[in-house]
């Protein structure tokens, strides 16, 4: 019996060790929260435009091409409560913000990361940006452990230095995600088109539309109050995606966010969704652009909301 305990006891110790170890490790290794917390916070004082939005925009506006300071704080499943949530956090302390670009894709009325299968990121906005979503229950294990929230799978695969598994690789310092055009045309199909609007539309809650809406607009005036003025667009997708769409549901959330433009000053909305600018070799895969893609779009932003938006700001201050 004696053995037994000293044996369980050498076990728990060991264990415990590697816990430990693990534990301290991952709390040094950069995510792409932690990556664009560390670079929004070294920008306070010149940033002009925050670039906010999921993957889509993560991907497909690079701030290079930008005329403006611009900052890309986009990041994949982002939803509309973490865009919110983090410029309210940070609005205060942006003394040269003038623009927000805030990206309205297929699911931003209708989605919540809780209620899905990416559901512990909440936990990684918990972690770096201590910004915690309502319905979090309080004694979830990935509250506590980074190598429960990394996955102990992926903690070794960090600490073996795989490169797959890189949390920043390919993240530019002004937040844009590089993504390559090799292989697109394997990722661009009617079948993938069908399947990437299928599991977008089980994100899609209805029950969750009326209080997205009700945050965003509150979130907008507190915005516009400010003086900032907040870019509501819809990002470029491919005819191989957009065919498979719910086009009345979509219509009808595309016409609300028309609507609460046009009741805040300073705010607008452009639809580039199927803008035939963009051909199959701009694209990632059916919903994603490539750097390609990105650079004609962000060119295009630029071009037709940013500098028109200057032009405008200069006539009246001359009148």
């Amino acid at each position: 019996m004696k053995r037994l305990l000293i044996k369980l006891s050498i076990i728990s110790i060991v264990v415990f060790s590697i816990v430990l170890f693990y534990e301290v490790y991952l709390s040094y290794v950069p995510t792409s929260y932690s990556f664009k917390k560390s670079l929004l916070e070294a920008r306070l004082k010149s940033t002009e435009v925050l670039i906010l939005g999921n993957s889509k925009s993560f991907f497909g506006i690079n701030p290079s091409y930008l005329s403006s300071n611009a900052l890309n704080l986009a990041n994949v499943s982002q939803t509309l409560y973490y865009d919110e949530q983090i410029t309210l956090k940070y609005i205060d302390q942006l003394p040269k913000l003038k623009r927000i670009i805030i990206p309205i894709s297929y699911t931003s009325l209708g989605e919540q990361l809780f209620d899905g299968k990416e559901n512990w990121r909440d936990y990684f906005y918990l972690k770096y940006w201590n910004i915690e979503f309502p319905e979090l229950p309080r004694y979830n294990i990935k509250r506590f452990s980074l190598l429960y929230l990394f996955t102990p799978i992926t903690s070794l695969k960090l600490l073996l230095k795989d490169k797959r598994t890189s949390m920043i690789e390919n993240i530019d310092t002004n937040g844009y995600f590089y993504v390559d055009t090799l292989g697109n045309s394997y990722a661009i199909s009617d079948k993938l088109g069908r399947e990437r609007v299928a599991g977008h539309d089980a994100d899609y809650k209805e029950l969750r539309v009326a209080s997205i809406m009700r945050d965003l607009e509150s979130f907008t005036k507190q915005v516009t109050q400010r003086g900032v003025k907040i870019i509501f667009i819809t990002i470029p997708t491919y005819d191989t995606y957009n065919k498979y769409i719910n086009r009345l549901r979509f219509d009808r959330d595309i016409e609300y966010i028309k609507q609460l433009s046009q009741k805040y000053n300073g705010c607008s909305y452009t639809n580039y969704s199927n803008d035939h600018r963009f051909v199959k070799s701009d694209f990632k895969d059916n919903d994603h652009l490539n750097f390609i893609g990105a650079k004609k779009f962000t060119e295009i932003i630029n071009r037709e909301l940013l500098c028109v938006d200057t032009l405008k700001n200069l006539r009246s201050t001359m009148q």
